[in-house]
């Protein structure tokens, strides 16, 4: 599968807010900017202006680890054995879908030499609904084979204990012969468990476990692999049974690549430089000191790198932040460590007054999933004002992956809204706005139940108030899927008894609303990998899920300044675990239905 070469300066945001910057690559798609809004917004007594700062930096120059004796590694393109997609899609009972035999008209940026040809990825979809499981980029041998936890949890399931789960997770990759023959080394490392709950009004709900995923790291030299190229995961269900895997890997292969090192001095004016032109508005930032690692991200090489970690104090902010950036160890490196994205972004526009409705309220809402036929989708994004432009990116890689799994001869997908965001939209507007179109997109800063539209402080959505609106309640072009890529949002039953709250009043034809119940990185990669399966015809909950678990940004660990990270979590309507985007027909309110919710720990 195609991603954008994104090495990632990635922001972790939260309502404790982290905040990790990964800096980024040209992408495939057009990546484009928002308009100045000049419509009035919904002023709220916390409203700031942003505040132009060059913020104090506060950092140690201890010694730095010296990268001498490390080397450059070439990535050589990994293939996988023919005999294991054929297992797989027998175990599964797949079908093969059709390849394409020519490229549809794509916008310039998708012409670039990453794109495949049409005949490059294989697709396998189960044969009663056509839902995409198993996809085989032939060229890199990337593969995803996605769960279905829809089925899973009609079953009893038996979960391992850590130490058994890693080591039959290793036995399946042994088997299968999924790791390169190079010098480095792979250890089942995280172990991560999706449980779910079901829960009527009034009542207690009822927990079950469904599905346990093992996720890789890799090293070399006994340092640290990072970024994309390198990503290994196996999803296990009853009792070890191999129900998922990812694998997005390379072979590395040492070249004789000259290499000089850069000073300490120059490693250290280079984070200050970047921190400074990175957080306009901080008023002091502390960085620890940075770490040797190799980085590569699915590109030509990998190489010594530096990553460190900076706390950002900001003005009026509604918590801490923290910053995990990347900078290159070498003053020849044979591609560069960090690339800012070069090509225009597409930026969101100027949301206007109130329009005119093409559809009516719904006096009464049909109970039941839809059909098996699929209709055309429309979409809407959503993207924080005043903030950091990865979140841009952000939005802008969701729609790219979209873009691509779009390809594969789906329904047409229907783009509508791009804008900055305001309350308006989502409270007293959104029959104009949000709420008219089938898959919404929310980018911006979280705490449990509310998201902010404005910076990381100001003009903030709360969905825990009365006054809050529905959602879904139209016929025809109506919000069915929600997605809230902002910092622990849907707090899930371990985070507070409560946690179904505003949920009863939201799903008024929602079907299912996807996000974080933990902080998260802005650019994890997981936008454009979630957008690209759903659009390829996957389950909703199984490629948000994979998403998360698959994700370079949470490889190596789940915590950054004592912030649990990138733990997922999905509420929607009873018996909508199959569900796809592709589905458009509103759902029973969860009044009448009860909820349910998934999550990962």
């Amino acid at each position: 599968m195609l991603k954008s070469n994104r090495l990632l300066t990635k922001l972790l945001l939260s309502g404790t807010t982290l905040v990790t910057v990964l800096l980024l690559s040209a992408s495939l798609g057009q990546s484009q900017f928002p308009g100045p809004i000049r419509d009035p917004i919904i002023k709220r007594p916390d409203v700031i202006k942003p505040i132009g700062l060059t913020p104090k930096i506060i950092m140690e120059r201890v010694p730095l680890e010296s990268p001498k004796g490390m080397r450059i590694y070439a990535m050589k393109r990994l293939q996988i054995q023919p005999n294991v997609i054929e297992q797989l899609r027998l175990q599964q009972n797949l079908i093969a879908k059709p390849r394409l035999n020519t490229l549809p008209n794509l916008p310039q940026p998708f012409l670039s030499p990453l794109v495949l040809s049409p005949t490059r990825l294989k697709t396998f979809v189960e044969p009663d609904q056509s839902f995409t499981r198993l996809s085989l980029d032939e060229e890199t041998g990337h593969i995803f084979f996605l769960p279905r936890a829809e089925q899973l949890a009609t079953q009893k399931i038996t979960l391992l204990n850590r130490n058994e789960a890693l080591k039959v997770a290793l036995n399946h990759v042994n088997t299968l012969k999924l790791l390169p023959a190079d010098s480095s080394q792979f250890e089942p490392r995280q172990l991560i468990t999706l449980q779910k709950a079901d829960v009527k009004q009034g009542q207690s709900p009822i927990t079950q476990n469904v599905l346990q995923t093992v996720i890789f790291s890799r090293t070399l030299n006994q340092k640290p692999v990072i970024g994309e190229g390198s990503q290994l995961l196996v999803d296990l269900g009853n009792q070890g049974k191999l129900e998922g895997l990812e694998r997005r890997l390379q072979q590395l292969v040492p070249t004789n690549l000259p290499t000089e090192l850069r000073s300490d001095r120059e490693v250290y004016d280079e984070i200050e430089s970047m921190l400074k032109q990175k957080f306009q508005g901080a008023s002091e930032i502390r960085v620890t000191q940075p770490s040797l690692v190799y980085s590569g991200n699915d590109r030509r090489y990998v190489q010594p790198a530096y990553t460190f970690t900076a706390e950002i104090s900001s003005p009026n902010s509604v918590g801490k932040a923290f910053f995990s950036g990347l900078v290159a160890a070498l003053k020849n490196p044979p591609e560069p460590v960090v690339v800012e994205d070069t090509q225009a972004r597409e930026l969101p526009g100027e949301p206007s007054g109130v329009k005119q409705l093409q559809s009516d309220k719904l006096a009464q809402l049909p109970g039941g999933p839809t059909g098996s036929v699929l209709q055309s989708p429309t979409v809407g994004r959503y993207v924080v004002r005043n903030d950091h432009s990865a979140w841009v990116d952000d939005a802008n890689d969701f729609k790219n992956g979209m873009a691509w799994g779009k390809l594969m001869g789906f329904p047409t997908i229907n783009y509508g809204d791009y804008y900055w965001d305001e309350p308006r939209l989502w409270l007293n507007q959104e029959d104009s706005f949000v709420d008219k179109w089938n898959v919404v997109l929310m980018e911006g800063h979280g705490a449990n139940w509310l998201f902010t539209t404005r910076s990381n402080c100001c003009d903030i959505v709360d969905l825990n108030l009365a006054t809050q609106p529905a959602y879904g309640d139209h016929g025809g072009s109506s919000m069915r899927y929600l997605f809230l890529k902002g910092c622990s949002i849907i707090p899930a039953p371990p985070d507070r008894a409560n946690w179904p709250d505003p949920w009863w009043r939201v799903f008024k034809g929602l079907r299912q609303v996807a996000g974080f119940r933990t902080t998260m990185f802005i650019n994890d990669d997981i936008s454009y990998h979630f957008g690209y399966h759903i659009a390829l015809n996957s389950r909703i909950l199984d490629s948000w899920f994979h998403a998360t678990n698959g994700s370079s940004s949470y490889q190596w660990q789940r915590t950054h300044g004592g912030e649990v990270t990138g733990y997922g979590a999905v509420v929607m309507i009873p018996g909508h675990e199959g569900d796809g985007i592709y589905f458009t027909n509103p759902a029973p309110p969860a009044t009448s239905t009860g909820l349910t919710i998934w999550w990962q720990h």
